[in-house]
């Protein structure tokens, strides 16, 4: 989303965060982190009244919201002669590096 007014965001009716600024296509931006049980959760997003303030006015864009599980970052590292295991499987980035 784009917001020129930061969005408040709830779960369970508990402010576990905020959200404002410009974005990108596909890029996110971060409202908050918090630990939930399993189960249903009410998430509610919020945007304040505006003003009469130059650009308060402006038309803002949500896009789509996503619930992220937190996890340490994981980095694999492999001979290049296996090479071929990476296919098929998803990842952020390969390099090749050579010594």
């Amino acid at each position: 989303g784009t917001f020129a007014r930061p969005l408040r965001v709830t779960l369970d009716g508990h402010t576990i965060g905020t959200v404002a600024g410009n974005n990108t296509p596909d890029e996110w931006l971060s409202g908050g982190q918090v630990r939930v049980s399993g189960g249903r959760h009410a998430l509610d997003l919020f945007r304040p009244g505006g003003g009469l303030a130059p650009g308060d006015g402006w038309g803002e864009t949500i896009g789509h919201v996503a619930l992220v599980r937190d996890q340490p970052q994981r980095m694999t590292t492999l001979p290049l002669s296996a090479w071929r295991g990476l296919c098929g499987k998803s990842a952020d980035w390969v390099e090749l590096v050579s010594s």
